[in-house]
């Protein structure tokens, strides 16, 4: 899917750098309460993934419901970093980052949770959109049969955390599909494209392991590769891999049909 994916992606880059559009990309973000926290936002021009635009020294201002702003300096890659103390209650908090030329705001989710808090890691393509690259690209996909419905009963008890290796530029469209679709909400964590990007499993397992330095409660991960599988399991999380092909995963690791075998695994266990 990855390989496809960059072919797909090229293909519509000298496009999108001809007459892409300055954005603003504010990332989503995970914390325990009252973490010291860095908050990302990015002003960059719609284009090719690992080659988009930027604008460096451009003021971004963030607030949080309003008030508190706080003012940061686009530098390498138009990215502007936000220095902030979570919230010492669990819960989302959106913050809105606003900057000149007449720009919509980004929007981004800080997602405070208590370190014991259960989380439930969910891949998307080949998880929940079985869709095409050119289909992603262009905002098309469509939902698995049945994901977002058992996601939805599975967010009752746990924060669904979306970790995918999309280029950040597609957050907007990823956003747009988990809307579409009625998946449960929770952060969107892609990742930052470029020649030197880890491979998409070596970039969740580092992902992943970063999160595990905060919070210790019970994880479990849903994807379709091995990298997925791989990943989740050095993060000590429990590992559902959709595939027909169960000798090629790592120890460890249960493949799983469809998201009707993953409800009867994880809604009705026996």
């Amino acid at each position: 899917m990855e390989s496809t994916m960059r072919c797909a992606l090229l293909s519509l880059g000298v496009l999108l750098v001809a007459c892409g559009t300055p954005r603003i990309r504010a990332f989503d973000a995970l914390a325990v309460p009252g973490e010291e926290v860095l908050l990302v936002a990015r002003l960059e021009r719609d284009g090719l993934p690992g080659f988009s635009p930027d604008f460096v020294g451009e003021d971004l201002r963030m607030t949080l419901a309003g008030v508190t702003e706080i003012s940061s300096r686009t530098g390498d890659e138009g990215t502007a970093v936000f220095p902030v103390r979570a919230p010492d209650r669990t819960g989302d908090f959106f913050y809105s980052v606003r900057g000149g030329r007449g720009l919509d705001p980004g929007l981004l989710r800080l997602c405070v949770r208590d370190p014991g808090a259960p989380l439930l890691l969910v891949d998307i393509d080949g998880t929940i959109t079985p869709s095409g690259a050119l289909r992603v690209v262009r905002g098309e996909d469509e939902p698995m049969p049945g994901a977002a419905a058992v996601l939805r009963r599975l967010a009752r008890d746990r924060t669904v955390v979306y970790l995918t290796a999309r280029d950040d530029f597609m957050l907007g469209t990823t956003r747009d599909f988990l809307a579409r679709g009625r998946f449960p909400p929770g952060p969107l964590l892609l990742r930052d494209f470029t020649l030197a990007t880890l491979p998409a499993g070596r970039h969740k397992t580092a992902v992943l392991g970063d999160l595990r330095t905060r919070f210790t409660g019970p994880w479990t991960g849903i994807g379709d590769t091995v990298g997925d599988a791989e990943a989740y399991l050095s993060a000590g999380a429990e590992a559902l891999i959709l595939t027909d092909e169960p000798a090629s995963l790592p120890p460890g690791a249960r493949a799983v049909r469809d998201w009707a075998e993953i409800r009867e695994r994880l809604v009705n266990p026996r």
